[in-house]
């Protein structure tokens, strides 16, 4: 009884260890970049374009929460600023956090207006549609199909391009 339940905690924390906690897109800045526009509600990998090692100021405010690692949670919309230090030089950033574009959560009411464009992409095995080509979801498919709002057989939105 002792081993299986051994084991069951094991394997338990090896799936919790091996799993990426969130869907994160990768935000590249450049060293003294004076701004940074992110949307409420998502997870952020910021990283810094020809630094080897930055130290972010690790703090938690109610409009953003972000790691040693460069990890961001934009929590509300806002401004506030991010402090950072790569080598022995201290930056500052303004983070500007914007509202969570409003779309109908189970996407049963139909489909909400695409603001981008009229084109919308789709794979045939997929979900959802995608407002843009180059979405990360996207670069993983080898069969990308495109077509109007109204044409496209999807009815929910893309968490990681909307």
């Amino acid at each position: 009884m002792k081993k299986r339940r051994i084991l069951f905690i094991t394997f338990l924390l090896l799936l919790i260890f091996t799993m990426p906690v969130m869907a994160a897109s990768t935000k590249k800045i450049k060293k003294g970049q004076k701004k940074l526009t992110v949307t409420a509600g998502r997870q952020y990998i910021i990283k810094v374009k020809n630094a080897k090692s930055v130290k972010w100021t690790a703090k938690k405010t109610s409009k953003y929460q972000i790691t040693k690692k460069g990890v961001l949670k934009a929590k509300k919309p806002g401004t506030a600023t991010l402090s950072y230090k790569v080598g022995s030089k201290k930056y500052k950033i303004r983070l500007v956090i914007k509202k969570k574009s409003s779309s109908s959560g189970s996407g049963s009411s139909g489909n909400p207006a695409n603001t981008n464009s009229d084109t919308v992409y789709w794979t045939p095995g997929g979900e959802v549609y995608h407002s843009t080509a180059r979405c990360p979801s996207l670069a993983r498919s080898k069969t990308i199909l495109s077509g109007s709002l109204s044409s496209c057989p999807k009815n929910r939105a893309c968490k990681n391009c909307h």
